[in-house]
C-alpha cells in the first residue's frame, strides 16, 4: 500500500511541473546548439522562463530562468567547458540577490557571499586555489 502511495504521490508531482516550449534560438556548426531558450504559457501570455547555453562541446555553460519580464529570476548554474561548476547564484528581478559561490578550476571554493537586491552584504569569504582561507570581508561594516 506504501509502496502504491508513494508512486501516486510521484504521478501528481510530476504532472504539475511547468510544461516548456523548447526553441533552439542559435547553434554551433554541425548544428549542435549553443543556445536553447524555454517557453511557457501563464494566464494566455507566452514568455521566455529559462534559458540554456552550451560550450561547442555539447557541455552546459550556463542555466536559469526568467520572470515574466524576461529579467534573471532565480537560481543560475554557470560551468567551465570541462563541466566542473564555476558559479552558483540567485537572482531577484535581473539583480544579484541571496547567495553567490564560485569555486577555481581544481574545484575548491573560490568565494561565497550573499547579495540582497544586487548589494554586496554580510561577510563575503574568499579562499586560494588550496583551500586556505585567505580573506574575509563585511559588506554591512564597509557601509558604516
Amino acid at each position: 500500500m506504501k509502496k502504491l502511495v508513494f508512486f501516486l504521490v510521484i504521478v501528481v508531482l510530476a504532472s504539475c511541473g511547468k510544461k516548456y516550449e523548447e526553441k533552439v534560438i542559435e547553434t554551433y556548426p554541425g548544428e549542435k546548439p549553443k543556445r536553447v531558450q524555454y517557453y511557457t504559457t501563464d494566464t494566455d501570455n507566452k514568455y521566455r522562463a529559462k534559458e540554456v547555453f552550451y560550450y561547442e562541446n555539447g557541455q552546459k555553460k550556463m542555466e536559469g530562468e526568467y520572470n515574466r519580464d524576461g529579467k534573471k529570476h532565480g537560481k543560475w548554474f554557470y560551468w567551465r567547458e570541462d563541466g566542473k561548476m564555476w558559479s552558483e547564484g540567485y537572482f531577484y528581478e535581473g539583480k544579484d540577490d541571496r547567495m553567490r559561490k564560485t569555486w577555481h578550476e581544481n574545484g575548491k571554493k573560490h568565494y561565497q557571499g550573499k547579495y540582497d537586491k544586487g548589494v554586496r552584504v554580510g561577510k563575503w569569504k574568499f579562499w586560494d586555489e588550496s583551500g586556505k582561507l585567505v580573506k574575509e570581508i563585511d559588506y554591512d561594516k564597509e557601509k558604516e
